[in-house]
Parts: C-alpha cells; sequence; structure tokens
C-alpha cells in the first residue's frame, strides 16, 4: 500500500519538504500464497504442495496440487484446476504416512464451496469424498477480491478417512471412502493451520478452542484440547484464563504422546497428551511458529526469526538453527515421522515463493521446488513503485532469481549478466545492477520505446515466464527516504531535497528559506541530451539535461527549475534544481515533479 508521508511543521519561517518513498524492503510475493504449506511422508521420501506458478514459471489464476519425489528427484502435477479458468482451485492438502495418498480440499464459489477428495499420487487416480456447501461466515473485513475458504486443513485418519474443519460452529467432520460424513461432536475449535499432524495413530486428535463444550457469551481464552476422533475424551491439555492469551497451531506426535503449539506470546511450549510436563522450548525474544512433532515425539521443529530450528525433547539443549537464510524467510515447518528431515516453504518477508526440504543431521537445504518466475505486474520503477521509463532504473519482483544472496555490480559499466542472472526487455539484456532471490534492479536503455514491453528473466540458463509491462516516456518521480516523526513510533517521508552544494537536506533541523536553490534528486524523466548508455555514469561536460523538464510544484506553488538532468558519475539518478518560491507558510510542503500530469506528490498532514 501506498506509504503516507507525516511532516511536522519547523520552528522557523521557512518549511521542510516531503516526496515519494523509495521501498524499503522486497515487495511480497503476491497477495496470496504463491506455495500452499507442504506435506511430508514419514521419511522425507515425497512431499506434497499446491501452488499457482508452474515448474517453468508460467503463473497459473488457481493452485493445483503437485507431489515431489525424491527418488527421481521431479515434480508431478496431480491436479489441474487452473486449466478449467479458476472455478475451482485446491485450498489445502496433506499427505498419507507412506505418501501413497494425498488428501485435497478444492474450493469453489468464492471458498463457499468445499470439496473433499483423495488422489492416488502414483496413479493419480482422484476420489471426491464429499461435498461440503453449507458456507461460513466469512471474515469481518474489507477486502475487495479476497478468498476464504470455508473448508480447509485436511487430515488422514490412522483407517483412511479425511478429518477437515469448516469456518463455523460445531467445525469439525469426518468422510469417509464410501461418501458418509460424520460430525464430531464438539462445538467449536481450530486445527493447526496446514498439513502438520493433528491426529495420532491412537486416534487422538488436537485442536484450540475457547468453546468446545458450547457455545459462550463473554471473552475466553483459547485452551489446547485432545479429543477422540468420536468426541469422547474430551480434556484440555492447558489452563490459560485470560481472555488474551490464545494457544494456536496445536500439533500430536504419532504415537499420541506429546503435543506442541505456539502461543499468542509468540512462544513454542510442548506438553504430555495427559497434561502433564507443560514446558516451553522456544527461547529469545524474537516470536517463534509452526511447530511439528517427530512421529515418537522426541523432536520439535518449528520457525523463528525467519529460520528453521529443531530441538531433541527431554533434555537440557538449546535448539539447533537449521537454516541461515539472509535474503530469505522459512515459515511452515514440517518434520519426517522419523525425525530426518523437514520440509517447509521460503519467500521474501513470510511470502512463499519457494520449498525446500533439509536435513536434521545438518548441511545446506536444498530447494525441491523453485520455478524461475516473474510476478504479473511485478515490473516497477525505483523511486515510489511508479511505471518504468526510459533510461531510469526498475526493479523485477519474482520468484527463485538467485541462491540466497545479493549481488551488486562493483563498477561501470554495469554488466548484461550479474550472478549469473539476466534480464531481458524486448528480448535484449539491459545493464543489472543488483540480484537477489525475490528481486533484480536494472536500468532501462534511454532507446527503449514506450509501449508495451516484454520482461523475461534468464537465471542460470533457466528462463522465466515472459511478462508485459507497459512503458512510460516520463515517470517523473521523487526519491525519499524514512525519517522519524516527532510522535514516537510514527515515520514521515522526507524528500531527497538538499540545500545547493551543501549535502545538507532540507528538512526539520535545517530548513528551506525562500529563494534559495535546492537539489532535487528522483527518477522518470526520460531521454536526455545527451543520451547516456545505459549502465554508463552520466558525463559532467556537457551534462545530460533532460528534454522534457519537469514541473515543480511546492506546497502548492510552482518552483522555478534552473536545471534538469542526470547526475554527473551516477547512473540514472535525476536532478532537478529548484529556486524555492515565495509565499509558502513555514512548516511541511510537499515536493513534487509533474511531466505531463505525471507526478510525484504524497500526503501530508
Amino acid at each position: 500500500m501506498p506509504r503516507v508521508s507525516c511532516i511536522f511543521f519547523a520552528v522557523s519561517a521557512s518549511w521542510l519538504l516531503a516526496g515519494t518513498a523509495l521501498p524499503q524492503d522486497v515487495i511480497p510475493v503476491s497477495p496470496s500464497a504463491v506455495l500452499l504449506p507442504p506435506a511430508i511422508d514419514q521419511d522425507g521420501q515425497a512431499i506434497a504442495f499446491g501452488a499457482t506458478v508452474k515448474p517453468d514459471g508460467t503463473p497459473q489464476s488457481v493452485p493445483d496440487l503437485w507431489i515431489w519425489n525424491a527418488a527421481q528427484n521431479s515434480v508431478r502435477r496431480l491436479t489441474n484446476y487452473a486449466s478449467t479458468g479458476g472455478s475451482s482451485a485446491v485450498t489445502a492438502c496433506a499427505l498419507s504416512t507412506d505418501g501413497s495418498q494425498a488428501a485435497y480440499i478444492a474450493s469453489a464459489q468464492g471458498g463457499q464451496i468445499g470439496e473433499i477428495h483423495v488422489i492416488d499420487t502414483a496413479t493419480g487416480a482422484d476420489r471426491l469424498l464429499a461435498t461440503d456447501n453449507q458456507g461460513c461466515v466469512q471474515p469481518l473485513v474489507t477486502c475487495l477480491g479476497c478468498f476464504f475458504p470455508c473448508v480447509y486443513d485436511p487430515h488422514f485418519t490412522p483407517d483412511g478417512r479425511v478429518l477437515y474443519a469448516t469456518s463455523r460452529s460445531q467445525p469439525f467432520y469426518i468422510a469417509s471412502a464410501d461418501g458418509t460424513v460424520t460430525q464430531v461432536p464438539l462445538y467449536g475449535g481450530g486445527l493447526a493451520t496446514g498439513p502438520r499432524r493433528v491426529i495420532s495413530n491412537n486416534g487422538l486428535f488436537v485442536f484450540v478452542s475457547s468453546s468446545p463444550s458450547g457455545p459462550i457469551f463473554t471473552a475466553a481464552p483459547v485452551n489446547v484440547y485432545v479429543a477422540n476422533l468420536d468426541g469422547s475424551g474430551l480434556r484440555n491439555l492447558t489452563q490459560y484464563t485470560d481472555a488474551n492469551d490464545y494457544a494456536q497451531d496445536a500439533v500430536i506426535s504419532a504415537d499420541g504422546g506429546t503435543v506442541a503449539f505456539a502461543t499468542s506470546a509468540g512462544a513454542i511450549f510442548t506438553v504430555h497428551a495427559d497434561g502433564t510436563g507443560l514446558q516451553q522450548v522456544s527461547s529469545g525474544t524474537d516470536a517463534a511458529s509452526d511447530p511439528s512433532l517427530s512421529a515418537d515425539g522426541s523432536l520439535v521443529a518449528f520457525v523463528q526469526s525467519g529460520q528453521v530450528k529443531v530441538l531433541p525433547l527431554g533434555g537440557a539443549n538449546a535448539p539447533e538453527t537449521l537454516t541461515s537464510f539472509r535474503y530469505s524467510t522459512a515459515q511452515d515447518a514440517f518434520l519426517s515421522d522419523d525425525g530426518s528431515q523437514i520440509a517447509f516453504t521460503i519467500g521474501p518477508n513470510g511470502g512463499r515463493g519457494a520449498i525446500d526440504e533439509a536435513s536434521v543431521n545438518g548441511g545446506e537445504s536444498r530447494a525441491i521446488y523453485a520455478p524461475v518466475s516473474v510476478n504479473t505486474g511485478g515490473i516497477e520503477g525505483i523511486a515510489g513503485w511508479e511505471a518504468p521509463s526510459p533510461g531510469s532504473f526498475i526493479s523485477v519482483y519474482g520468484l527463485n532469481f538467485s541462491g540466497d544472496q545479493l549481488s551488486t555490480a562493483g563498477s561501470f559499466p554495469l554488466p548484461a549478466t550479474l550472478a549469473n542472472v539476466s534480464l531481458l526487455v524486448n528480448g535484449q539484456a539491459v545493464p543489472v545492477q543488483a540480484v537477489t532471490p525475490w528481486q533484480i534492479n536494472a536500468q532501462l536503455p534511454q532507446s527503449t520505446p514506450a509501449g508495451n514491453a516484454t520482461f523475461q528473466v534468464v537465471a542460470n540458463s533457466v528462463s522465466s515466464n515472459i511478462v508485459t509491462g507497459q512503458i512510460q516516456a516520463t515517470a517523473a518521480s521523487v526519491f525519499a527516504y524514512p525519517v522519524p516523526g516527532v510522535e514516537q513510533g510514527t515515520v514521515y517521508f522526507q524528500a531527497a531535497a538538499f540545500h545547493a552544494g551543501t549535502g545538507t537536506p532540507a528538512d526539520a533541523a535545517h530548513p528551506a528559506s525562500p529563494g534559495e536553490i535546492l537539489e532535487t534528486y528522483g527518477s522518470g524523466l526520460g531521454v536526455t541530451s545527451p543520451s547516456v548508455p545505459a549502465g554508463e555514469p552520466s558525463p559532467a561536460s556537457p551534462p545530460a539535461e533532460a528534454v522534457v523538464v519537469p514541473q515543480v510544484t511546492i506546497g502548492s506553488q510552482p518552483a522555478r527549475v534552473t536545471f534538469a538532468g542526470l547526475v554527473p558519475g551516477l547512473a540514472s539518478v535525476y536532478q532537478v534544481n529548484v529556486e524555492v518560491p515565495q509565499g509558502l507558510a513555514a512548516g511541511q510542503q510537499s515536493l513534487n515533479w509533474t511531466v505531463d500530469n505525471r507526478g510525484a506528490s504524497i500526503y501530508v498532514k
């Protein structure tokens, strides 16, 4: 969402300047998950997952179910809902212990209908067990285009039936192969998100609830419970009494002896299935999530600080961190029954862009599904998510462009290939400035024509999908950087506007004065004279001046432009020198470059 620039008033007869924000972080992969949390079999030899992107990087309209097999190190598609135009979608999946069957939910009509399927992972034979069309009460949020499935979290029972949950009272059901559906007689509750184990081999299932036995009419804490699959033997394993406390994501070991769960405070606990032995197993101030247990309950895995951790239970050992991601974060950890392997997703800022598997015995994790893909609509200017324009830097967002590393060009000219990654624009490689797994920064040549253009990434000789984007002749946008606001915890975005020749910003501590010249910096002014080759630094003599000079306003008043062009010695950084107009009120003011009514205005108080 756009950043709002809130700027306080300066205590002088002058003012501050604000501009649009530079993206400070990698943009999430997409508004919804590209991948569904993975399910792993008993020894880590099969992993099932849902994906909205094909192995060749082509985005799909909806997720389908896929399976990876270690013996062949290959991925196969098990469903093909994307080919139907997106009327139904795979929204959750689970895997049998031996990996021979997968259960999944196919949601339709905005999630109001959920079909429960079981599919043979070897042959693809698909059985519809049940259709749940009772719907649910959707979350009370304003979210245009959001999708909330009413049926979710399928899990195989020991005898091959499928337990699933719904978003309504009396939420738990069991579907059998003969088409019968049995409601579990419990009033309210929720299962752990994703396919991690919630049912033991002796028929206990674990869930969290504030009202397992009947409706309540006051706020109540959420505790951990176990029960038999027929609803009998209900007992609570935690004793939270504060309505602000809640447990979540409760999982159980296959032997039925140990339960692990996360708390609202961001800690991981384990407890025996008889309610004894409650202990916190995570440590530190960072929130921990996504617990998973080995079959015998001797190991617990979880995610903390974006890394996968594992801890042997019953001793005094500290958790061992299995991953060391710097430019990705892990989530959805699922420990195999034998405790040898962990499957999980990685992505930018908690997004899901690849599925990895790691050995509990150490060593680097390996990607088992990591398509190289450019996001639809994932081509943006670097100043404020403006449109791409000739001569300017762009950011390309997508999946799996590189390993977990940041590579930057060390000198001019900028290379056409960096860290074995190239960006093709209209089929031609353009200079690349930086590469991460999820983002590429590159420069468009000034000769790039306005209009539709194609973008494709080639990473380690693997070509991504081709995305079409719109290039504008100019897309003026002012650089800005975050600055703490007056009120604690607030941030505003200070324009890259400096007192001429000083490098001192025109900010609260150094406000500008009427009639002085400010140097302002940004992107998107397009072609210059002389033209500067892409990837080369701009000349100082003669300077590369913008062919189209922007109109500049400070507050609501026009500011006289004395120079507009590229900064000598840099690539693709535009400088506009302006005279501060007379008659502005002291305090905050917005700074705006405008060309053809495309400006860089922001919100201010």
